[in-house]
């Protein structure tokens, strides 16, 4: 497709999403409301629609609805982890900037924190921050067990959440966690540390997930390194003596 078709279809879709968007709103809120009541095929194919969406739509569809915490309470139900991180997953990497005002922005950027916060206080409610990813692995491979895709699935898809959420936004989060006079500066560096302490188990692991995680780590080290040669010239350029 060209850029212009692209461009056409996206316009297209802008349009027409509200009736898709209410109508997975629906569904999602029933089965929420009363899981029997739902098939499971019907909240499998929902998330998939949403997924294939996310990158596409309006930022209200995302930031000014519920779509956020309806994900995160179905994460919870072990059936639909992997598509609801997923769609979790094309959200952490929005650029916010873009076609927003500070405002906006700013507001944005908090229910981005806070999306990821809540994320990572799931995840230790069944994958403690200690844990030693390759063991696990190793385990299942053993036991030549089933579920070990399901384990490689979920592990891909964590790995591009938490370094797509570094890649995108470390960037603004950083001097939040440097400002002393934040209140909330201790959580925030605390966070960030669990989800680097994830990364590096995640990054254990062998295969795309490995491939992934190595990507994200040459971009964040070229980035420590950049930074600290700016340090440097600052310093050379203002000498003490």
């Amino acid at each position: 497709m060209t850029s212009n078709q692209v461009k056409e279809l996206k316009e297209t879709m802008h349009s027409e999403f509200s009736s898709i968007y209410q109508l997975c709103s629906f569904v999602l809120k029933g089965y929420l409301e009363n899981p029997q009541a739902v098939r499971l095929s019907l909240i499998e194919t929902c998330l998939k629609t949403l997924h294939a969406f996310l990158s596409w739509i309006p930022l209200g569809y995302i930031f000014l609805t519920d779509l956020i915490d309806i994900l995160l309470q179905i994460f919870d139900v072990k059936e639909f982890k992997q598509p609801c991180l997923k769609c979790l997953m094309e959200i952490v990497v929005l650029e916010v900037e873009t076609g927003c005002s500070d405002e906006e922005a700013k507001n944005i950027k908090q229910k981005l924190f806070s999306l990821y916060s809540n994320f990572v206080f799931k995840l230790g409610n069944f994958i403690p921050v200690e844990i030693n990813l390759l063991q696990e692995r190793t385990k299942l491979v053993r036991q030549k067990s089933s579920s070990l895709s399901q384990f490689d699935d979920f592990c891909q898809q964590l790995a591009l959440f938490l370094s797509g959420f570094m890649k995108t936004h470390l960037r603004w989060i950083e001097p939040v966690a440097n400002d002393a006079s934040n209140p909330e500066q201790s959580v925030t560096i605390d966070l960030i540390k669990k989800g680097f302490q994830y990364l590096v188990h995640v990054s254990e692991l062998p295969g795309q997930i490995f491939k992934i995680c190595v990507d994200f780590w040459n971009d964040f080290t070229a980035s420590l390194l950049s930074k600290g040669n700016e340090c440097i010239m600052k310093i050379n350029s203002n000498p003490l003596f």
